[in-house]
């Protein structure tokens, strides 16, 4: 892969339980990892879900392998727009590592109407 590609900072949390001051539990995201990674749209289409129209953006995110960190589905991924300030939050669906060469890892995402 071109270097020269792998240009959008993106940073993946993992979720956690915390308390908040009453001692009721809360999920937390938290920053795991931040690398530069190729944002690459797939699909976007519109279902009818609960009385609404709920838009899901599919995108395929390439990023470098990294020996000291396992992507997993369970996690998210949060980029920042440089010109706008926009956040996009992506949840993984799936993560491959292409002809198990330890290269690059792509991450299979979506967006629900632009924030979940």
């Amino acid at each position: 892969m071109n270097p020269g590609l792998l240009n959008r900072r993106i940073s993946l949390q993992t979720q956690s339980t915390s308390q908040d001051t009453f001692g009721s539990p809360i999920q937390v995201w938290t920053n795991v990892y931040q690398c530069w990674a190729n944002i690459n749209p797939k699909s976007g289409k519109q279902t009818y879900s609960t009385a609404e129209f709920v838009s899901k953006n599919t995108l395929d995110i390439i990023v470098r392998w990294a020996a000291s960190f396992t992507f997993q589905p369970n996690q998210r991924v949060v980029y920042t727009e440089n010109s706008s300030g926009v956040i996009h939050t992506y949840n993984i669906e799936t993560v491959s590592n292409p002809d198990q060469a330890n290269r690059t890892v792509t991450l299979s995402v979506y967006e629900l109407d632009g924030q979940e």
